[in-house]
């Protein structure tokens, strides 16, 4: 169902500023996500529940993704997708795996909240490099950032 939402994306000037953090709040906002890695557990795809944001992080909350951790600690190397209808962004960037410190700390506080019947594992820290248009159209591919 597309509740309104337009089935190609306008061109990526009116959609997209060109602003890494801009990209990020998209990716919070965007109801569908899927964590592509690929390391010694092979190519793997995950879909994405809980994002958030810190500083200029992306942070996954690990509760059940045992070849994507592999993944991240062999190479950090990462691709995730958010999209919403035929719309969307991917971010390439590098990972890492965080299973102690103040972040994970307080993310264990606030997803024991959220999700009482979950074990956070770890959370993942994505440093966005890269931005590319995703969304069907001539500008397919294009790099945003």
């Amino acid at each position: 169902m597309n509740k309104g939402r337009p089935l190609v994306a306008p061109s990526p000037v009116i959609l997209y500023n060109g602003n890494m953090e801009s990209h990020l709040d998209q990716v919070l906002a965007y109801p569908a996500r899927a964590l592509a890695t690929c390391g010694s557990a092979g190519l793997n795809v995950v879909p994405v529940s809980v994002v958030t944001k810190e500083d200029n992080s992306l942070i996954l909350y690990d509760f059940f993704m045992g070849k994507t951790v592999v993944n991240i600690n062999a190479t950090g190397e990462v691709a995730l997708t958010a999209w919403d209808g035929l719309v969307g962004i991917q971010i390439k960037g590098q990972a890492c795996y965080e299973s102690s410190g103040d972040s994970y700390n307080k993310a264990v506080t606030v997803m024991r909240g959220r999700f009482p019947e979950r074990t956070l594992r770890g959370i993942i820290r994505i440093s966005p490099e890269a931005v590319f248009l995703v969304s069907p159209g001539t500008e397919a591919g294009q790099q945003l950032v």
